[in-house]
């Protein structure tokens, strides 16, 4: 089985990085979002990273293609939106054999798919940032994904210029994740305690990695509503992060999102650590 028919539901900062790198490989890809302007800033976007191509937009259910054969969910990081999505995904579908996938970033595979009947052919599927670089793709199926689907998902993430990493057990965060997780924490509490700002955090963090970016760059890159949306998971477990959902509800509330709206804790398309004096 190969996938020739994709669809991404989604067209925020993942379904577009998504989209554009299956495109980027000359395979034709569907985009669906309710959003009209969110598929005006996907296109222009996708565009910009390969050029035209064979991406279709699409705000209307009505005209998607009936028969995809992989579905990847990229909404919010939200387990009750992902899992009315999921539902609408088999309800609205008539294919027993598509692969259907969740591009979650911190929700589990079993739990997301408790209630669906094709449980058995869902996996979580997690890009990181494949149009800025980053070449991982996790691949996390559940007790019940059918042996095969982590295969073809290999297959497929190599298809498309990826590197796959296949978990061996179900994992909250995946493997990087749960490494920057520890990061951003010790990060953003460092600002709720006053001990810097953001930009010395990010400035230290650079000048002693040697990256180009840090760990406040890298949070407007995800979009400061899906590190919400993250800490609020995760603070379900751990009572600690609570003041981590107090810090990001600020910027959210603001409309400050990050990349995604030009401005969180610096100003896009030119933010200050991408200037040659932001170390000196």
């Amino acid at each position: 089985m190969t996938f020739n028919n994709i669809l991404i539901i989604g067209a925020g900062t993942m379904g577009i990085q998504i989209a554009g790198q299956i495109a980027r490989h000359g395979i034709h890809v569907e985009v669906y979002d309710t959003s009209k302007e969110q598929l005006r800033i996907a296109r222009k976007a996708i565009e910009q990273y390969c050029g035209r191509n064979s991406v279709r937009y699409c705000d209307d259910t009505q005209a998607l293609s009936k028969n995809p054969d992989l579905i990847i969910e990229s909404v919010t990081e939200n387990m009750k939106i992902k899992q009315a999505v999921l539902a609408w995904i088999e309800d609205y579908f008539d294919n027993e054999r598509m692969v259907i996938c969740s591009n979650t970033s911190d929700l589990l595979p079993s739990k997301l798919s408790r209630k669906m009947r094709l449980r058995h052919r869902f996996c979580a599927y997690h890009f990181h940032a494949p149009m800025n670089g980053a070449n991982i793709v996790d691949i996390m199926p559940h007790k019940q994904t059918d042996h095969e689907i982590p295969l073809l998902l290999s297959d497929f993430t190599r298809e498309i210029g990826l590197i796959p990493l296949v978990l061996r057990k179900e994992h909250s965060a995946y493997v990087y994740n749960n490494i920057l997780n520890a990061i951003m924490d010790k990060s953003v509490e460092l600002v709720i305690r006053g001990v810097a700002d953001a930009e010395d955090i990010d400035r230290a963090w650079m000048g002693n990695t040697g990256m180009q970016i840090g760990p406040f760059g890298m949070l407007d890159a995800i979009g400061l509503d899906t590190a919400l949306e993250v800490t609020k998971v995760r603070a379900r477990k751990n009572p600690l992060r609570l003041p981590g959902i107090i810090f990001f509800q600020q910027y959210v509330k603001q409309g400050r999102l990050g990349v995604k709206s030009g401005q969180g804790f610096y100003t896009y398309p030119d933010p200050e650590y991408n200037k040659d004096d932001f170390l000196r």
